[in-house]
């Protein structure tokens, strides 16, 4: 099973290219492989009406916070645990985070060495407050079994 979380977007917000990734990790999957889908309740919406697979649950939420500042902290570990603890799952893809998050992960990652996490950056989180240079730094913080990844989603999204 994988599990793909969406902590930051909600609504109609990349809902094209999170069906895209959705549809990318469900297509290269062994046939019947189950993804469990984590958002904001009205993201999920939008999501699953741009995409819908049979092997696709879709699990919407109240989020209340997108989890960018960093008293978000905490709130993203309670999150990022619960969906870890719920689904059960040793692949996780964050499609999109925050400083805050991203932390979370790492930390998450350094005490759960037997699941993969792939941190996605979207183009809107790097440039969201002009930090490059500090997600940089926080992406060279290595931990062995988390992994960033920019990918150039308009290929993708169909």
């Amino acid at each position: 099973m994988i599990t793909v979380i969406e902590p930051v977007c909600k609504k109609w917000e990349h809902e094209e290219v999170n069906a895209g990734l959705l549809r990318l990790v469900d297509q290269c999957l062994p046939s019947g492989e189950k993804i469990i889908y984590h958002g904001e309740n009205s993201h999920v919406k939008a999501v699953s009406s741009l995409y819908n697979s049979e092997n696709v649950e879709f699990s919407g939420s109240e989020i209340e916070s997108r989890f960018d500042e960093m008293q978000d902290f905490i709130k993203a570990m309670i999150y990022l645990y619960r969906c870890i603890r719920d689904d059960k799952s040793d692949v996780l893809f964050i499609s999109a985070a925050y400083h805050p998050f991203i932390l979370a992960v790492k930390k998450t990652a350094f005490f759960c060495k037997n699941i993969s996490f792939y941190v996605v950056l979207h183009s809107m989180v790097e440039e969201k407050y002009g930090h490059q240079k500090t997600y940089d730094d926080l992406v060279k913080a290595e931990v062995k079994n988390v992994f960033f990844r920019k990918l150039a989603f308009e290929m993708v999204c169909v």
